[in-house]
C-alpha cells in the first residue's frame, strides 16, 4: 500500500483552514489563472527583445550586459513557474493528492530558481555600485569571462538554500491557485518557513542599501552632466535602480502577507503572486521603454516585418499581372 502524503485524503487535498474557503469568490482562481496567462505572454514580447539585444556582438562583451542576460532568462523561467505553470496547474486541478509526489519536487525547483534570482538580482546591484566607486574593482571582479564564473555562486546558493531548509514539503492548491512554501513539523502540519522570510528579508536590504548608496552618487554625478550625455554605464544603472523598486516591492509582499492582519482575506495570494510575477516582467518592461539599443532591436524588427511585407505584395502583384 503505498504511503499517504500530508495533507491528503485519497486523491483530495485537505485544507489548512477550511474558513478560508467563505471568502473567495466563486471561480476566484479560474480568473486569476487566466490572468496569470496574460501577464506572461505579455512579458515574454519584452524579454524577448532584451535577450535578442543582450546576445548582440557588441554589448555581450560588457558585464553589465551579460548580467542583464542572465537575469532576464531567470525572469523567464520564474515567469514560467508563477505565471505559466501555475495557471496551468490550477486550469487541470493539478496538486500532489492526485498527480503524484512530482507535483512536490516541481517545488523544489520552483524554490531553486527563486533563490537563483534573489542572488543574481544582488550580484547585479553589487556591480552597479563597483562601477560607480572603483572601475578597477568592477574590472577586477566582472571584466570579460569573469561575468560568466558568477553562475557558480548563483547555483550554489539555490542549491544551499534547498539543504539548509528543514523539513521542507512544498506543495500546489489549485483551489486557491497558491504554492505553500512551508516546512513540515513533527506532527505533520505546516509550520512558518523562517529561510524564505531571511532571504527576502537580506536580499531586500542589501538591494536597497545599494540602489540607495547609488542614487546618492547618481544625483552627484548627474549635477556635472548635461541632460542628454549620460554614458552608457549611467544609463544602465538608472534603469537598473528603477528594476531594483519592483523587485524590491516584489519581494516586500510575502513578507507583509505572512504578517498580514486579515488572514481570509480573499485576494492575499492573488496580490502576493501578482507581485511575485511583476518583479519579473518588469525588467523586460524598464529596458524595452529606457534601454536605446532595445530599442533598436525592436526598431529593427519592426522595419523587417513591414520589408517582408511589402516583399510579399510586390510578388503576388507580379504574379497576378503574369496570369493576366
Amino acid at each position: 500500500m503505498s504511503q499517504v502524503l500530508p495533507f491528503c485524503y485519497g486523491s483530495a487535498l485537505l485544507l489548512l483552514d477550511y474558513s478560508n474557503q467563505a471568502g473567495y469568490f466563486k471561480h476566484q482562481n479560474m480568473y486569476a489563472a487566466a490572468l496569470y496567462q496574460v501577464i506572461f505572454w505579455l512579458s515574454m514580447i519584452p524579454h524577448g527583445f532584451l535577450i535578442t539585444t543582450c546576445l548582440q556582438k557588441s554589448l555581450i562583451k560588457f558585464s553589465c550586459y551579460k548580467l542583464m542576460f542572465l537575469i532576464s532568462l531567470l525572469d523567464i523561467v520564474n515567469l514560467l513557474n508563477c505565471a505559466f505553470m501555475r495557471s496551468i496547474m490550477t486550469f487541470l486541478n493539478v496538486q500532489h493528492c492526485n498527480s503524484g509526489i512530482w507535483v512536490v519536487y516541481y517545488g523544489h525547483f520552483v524554490m531553486f530558481c527563486w533563490w537563483a534570482y534573489c542572488i543574481a538580482s544582488v550580484i547585479l546591484a553589487v556591480n552597479r555600485l563597483l562601477e560607480f566607486i572603483s572601475r578597477a574593482w568592477t574590472a577586477s571582479f566582472f571584466q570579460g569571462y569573469r561575468t560568466w564564473i558568477w553562475l557558480i555562486p548563483i547555483l550554489f546558493y539555490a542549491a544551499f538554500m534547498e539543504v539548509v531548509s528543514p523539513k521542507r514539503f512544498y506543495f500546489y492548491d489549485p483551489f486557491e491557485s497558491k504554492w505553500h512554501f512551508q516546512f513540515l513539523t513533527s506532527h505533520g502540519e505546516e509550520s512558518f518557513n523562517y529561510v524564505l522570510i531571511y532571504n527576502n528579508t537580506t536580499k531586500i536590504l542589501i538591494i536597497i542599501f545599494s540602489y540607495g548608496t547609488l542614487m546618492l552618487l547618481l544625483k552627484r554625478k548627474l549635477k556635472n552632466t548635461a541632460v542628454g550625455h549620460f554614458d552608457m554605464q549611467t544609463k544602465l544603472t538608472i534603469q537598473a535602480t528603477i528594476q531594483a523598486s519592483a523587485c524590491i516591492l516584489g519581494g516586500m509582499t510575502p513578507i507583509v502577507m505572512a504578517y498580514w492582519p486579515i488572514r481570509n482575506f480573499p485576494f492575499n495570494s492573488f496580490i502576493s503572486n501578482i507581485m511575485w510575477a511583476s518583479q519579473h516582467a518588469a525588467s523586460g518592461f524598464v529596458y524595452v521603454i529606457m534601454n536605446r539599443q532595445v530599442k533598436k532591436t525592436i526598431k529593427a524588427f519592426v522595419d523587417k516585418v513591414k520589408s517582408t511585407k511589402t516583399s510579399s505584395r510586390v510578388i503576388v502583384t507580379v504574379v497576378g499581372n503574369e496570369r493576366s
